[in-house]
């Protein structure tokens, strides 16, 4: 078994370790008295043969997310691993309770091979509207774990519209009555979301599709700004753009990709415009700073075009 081979390991870089730096001391002690002490590291030696690590819900291609359309295709994925070197049999069973009741996702034996284990079944999202609440139970003779996880069944997306009315942002995020105060007590009609990034200064744990979905109906539309990476001479935000222009446009890639799956995260499946924050810089100095940004926007917008979405920037007039 791999465990007891590294049971053995450790002895021997214990013997090493100990013994060689010592000569000096272990030949005094055989000339004293014959005999000396050699101290080794305890080793635990009952490790679990298998374990189960994480549990998600994740779309067609496996990717985490918190919320489907009904009928929508979906992964569920359980991950682990078999620390013994053979196969290695456990029984599995995966839950579901929610809106359109109880369901049995699997049950079942796996053999798993050594090393990391993954174990994914496709499905369509249920029906009903709803949070569903998943369990899954891993049983191996006396051992057994299980882990939750939930998502949200919603019927709702997204569309491009063209608004000429006032709009307003707010780094911390509106309480959803808030929200139905501004709407029955200012001028405006548009919400700015700020979706995330690496600049983004506030945190926003309550931004979920839930939120989106409740002020939608009071009436509001919204702007999806992502604020990730300034420019290389923008010096008061530490996450910057590559001065580099070919890792500034993998950047620009990555950036936007991050930026579809926090939309995607609230539900904002359909059409829509992300806008990239893009705070004001120097522009005097093209090469290093200027053109690393007009790359990283290429990337940026290409990525966006290329997944069927829309893509923006916004910043200051003259410096960005």
């Amino acid at each position: 078994m791999r465990a007891t081979k590294f049971h053995k390991l450790l002895v021997l870089l214990a013997i090493v370790g100990v013994l060689l730096p010592m000569r000096d001391e272990i030949s005094q002690a055989q000339e004293t008295n014959g005999e000396y002490l050699v101290y080794l590291p305890a080793v635990a030696r009952n490790y679990p043969p298998v374990n189960l690590t994480d549990i998600w819900v994740g779309n067609a291609d496996g990717y985490q997310r918190s919320n489907f359309l009904p009928g929508e295709e979906l992964r569920y994925i359980v991950v682990g691993e078999n620390n013994t070197d053979a196969l290695f049999d456990v029984d599995l069973s995966w839950n579901q309770i929610g809106p359109c009741g109880e369901t049995q996702i699997f049950t079942g034996t796996l053999s798993l091979e050594p090393g990391l284990w993954v174990n994914s079944l496709q499905e369509n999202a249920p029906d009903c509207l709803g949070t569903y609440t998943n369990t899954v139970l891993l049983t191996a003779g006396n051992l057994a774990y299980t882990q939750t996880t939930t998502f949200d069944v919603v019927n709702f997306t997204s569309e491009v519209v063209f608004n000429d009315k006032q709009g307003f942002d707010k780094c911390g995020l509106p309480t959803i009555d808030q929200m139905q105060t501004w709407w029955d007590h200012s001028p405006y009609w548009v919400f700015n979301i700020y979706l995330g990034g690496s600049s983004f200064a506030c945190n926003n744990p309550q931004l979920n599709a839930d939120w989106v979905w409740q002020v939608s109906q009071q009436g509001w539309e919204f702007i999806l700004t992502w604020v990730g990476p300034q420019a290389p001479c923008f010096d008061t935000i530490k996450p910057k753009i590559n001065p580099d222009k070919n890792i500034a446009y993998q950047q620009g890639l990555s950036e936007a990709d991050l930026a579809i799956a926090a939309a995607d995260f609230l539900s904002l499946k359909g059409d829509k415009i992300i806008y990239y924050d893009v705070e004001g810089y120097t522009t005097s100095d093209y090469a290093s700073c200027r053109e690393p940004v007009d790359w990283f926007l290429t990337g940026w917008t290409e990525r966006l075009q290329e997944k069927g979405f829309k893509a923006g920037a916004y910043g200051s007039p003259c410096r960005s």
